[in-house]
């Protein structure tokens, strides 16, 4: 993943959980993933609301726009989402896959549609994937 932004100290994302992306019947998108953040889990589910032009949707009532593009390889998509987060305005890119193994065609290919879009290559980082936690039912 990339980010227009700088990631500081603790806000660098070292690992990830799985996102786990469901096609809804309506052309939504549910992305379901988890955070361990403090020691504490918590599932964050996400619906991508699906907008007139192909691939491009809005999250969080329109406050994020998001733009998903295959790439050549097989089950291999560029995810590049817009708007404001925790009060300021961000543009991340990131590439996800069936597995967490890298497979260079899809990150060559990554870095290429990231770099049209005006990211810095050299800003890329790979969290390392985890397990998904289990929060604590209360």
């Amino acid at each position: 993943m990339m980010s227009d932004k700088d990631f500081h100290g603790e806000k660098k994302p070292k690992e990830m959980s799985p996102l786990i992306i469901t096609p809804l019947r309506n052309g939504n998108i549910k992305a379901e993933f988890t955070v361990n953040k403090h020691g504490k889990c918590k599932e964050i589910t996400l619906i991508l609301e699906k907008m007139s032009q192909s691939g491009l949707y809005t999250v969080d009532e329109g406050k994020r726009h998001v733009r998903i593009e295959q790439t050549s390889v097989d089950d291999h998509w560029v995810i590049f989402c817009e708007g404001e987060f925790h009060g300021k305005q961000i543009r991340f890119a990131k590439l996800v896959g069936p597995s967490p193994e890298e497979n260079l065609q899809a990150l060559n290919e990554y870095k290429e549609m990231a770099k049209l879009r005006g990211f810095d290559e050299t800003k890329i980082i790979i969290p390392r994937q985890t397990e998904v936690c289990s929060p604590e039912k209360v």
